[in-house]
């Protein structure tokens, strides 16, 4: 939590404002080829050395990143020590910045919902592909690790599609597709007894929600980066996940509820239903009639 708070925080000061955008789309291209590549190299790994040496190969890792950040040159600029405040007060000056920046508000919202219900249904996925399609964990990792596939193509794309559509309807569009695009999770179910593989939609469903996924994310956390004023990033981004994050925990124990009381499939059309009405507060929103989103320097924020 302090590493990806403190990471989310010190990359517009490492690459500048005007670079976040592409900056972002770099770490997400990393990310995405990790999800990929880790997965098969660790079990590639399995086969010929024991479990816990490669769980020390894991902590090698850890060091090498270590040796890496270390490597980074650019001397920071730290705020003022005046800025600085207790605990309490410091939590309470994030909150307040997300709820009086009017865009941010409605970001944090979407977000939240959206994360409570995705969360819902990603933790039922192994379960409803097993149990309910009769799959195996073989084809488990294989619809997840066209989702990453996807996730390294929206990365990749992400700073030229935000330009070509434009920042703030990148965040709307994206946050109403990628529940859309997800309808081929439980609609495998449907198909299976008419013929259909159901490994077709559930591969094509997660590589493209993947993609979405990937553009809301680039384009959100550059958003949020340049907004916020350096002094505050921290505050911001570590209220901005609390807030987000903070659901799902419940998320899971919710998701499990509902698919015992109403089944799987119905649990995870729900799921749809309800990231779909999280996505209505961006898509009715200045969100979509703004190409060129706002920076701290015409930031404008409300009393509340």
């Amino acid at each position: 939590v302090f590493f990806d708070v403190a990471h989310l925080s010190y990359v517009p000061g490492l690459v500048g404002l005007k670079n976040v955008s592409e900056g972002n789309t770099k770490l997400q291209a990393t990310y995405a080829i990790a999800a990929v590549a880790v997965p098969a190299i660790g079990g590639m790994l399995l086969r010929v050395i024991m479990a816990p040496v490669l769980i020390g190969v894991n902590v090698v890792t850890y060091l090498l990143s270590i040796v890496f950040l270390r490597r980074i040159k650019q001397e920071e600029l730290l705020p003022p020590k005046e800025s600085h405040l207790p605990l309490g007060p410091a939590i309470a000056e994030g909150l307040r910045f997300i709820v009086k920046t009017p865009m941010l508000n409605r970001l944090v919202f979407s977000s939240g919902v959206s994360v409570l219900f995705s969360t819902m249904g990603w933790s039922m996925l192994m379960l409803y592909v097993i149990k309910t399609l009769g799959l195996s964990e073989t084809d488990v990792g294989v619809v997840l690790s066209a989702s990453a596939v996807g996730g390294i193509l929206g990365a990749l794309f992400a700073r030229k599609i935000s330009l070509f559509v434009g920042e703030g309807r990148v965040i709307a569009i994206a946050a109403a597709a990628s529940p859309i695009l997800f309808v081929g999770i439980p609609l495998a179910a449907f198909l299976a007894p008419r013929g259909v593989d159901p490994m077709i939609p559930l591969i094509v469903s997660g590589f493209l929600s993947q993609i979405t996924n990937t553009l809301f994310n680039v384009a959100q956390v550059s958003f949020r980066q340049r907004l916020c004023p350096p002094h505050l990033l921290g505050r911001m981004n570590a209220s901005f996940r609390f807030i987000v994050w903070g659901g799902m925990p419940f998320a899971g124990l919710i998701g499990g509820w509902v698919a015992h009381e109403f089944g799987l499939v119905t649990m995870l059309w729900l799921v749809i239903v309800r990231e779909l009405a999280a996505a209505m507060p961006l898509v009715f929103s200045n969100f979509m009639t703004t190409r060129d989103l706002p920076d701290n320097g015409t930031l404008q924020t409300v009393d509340v």
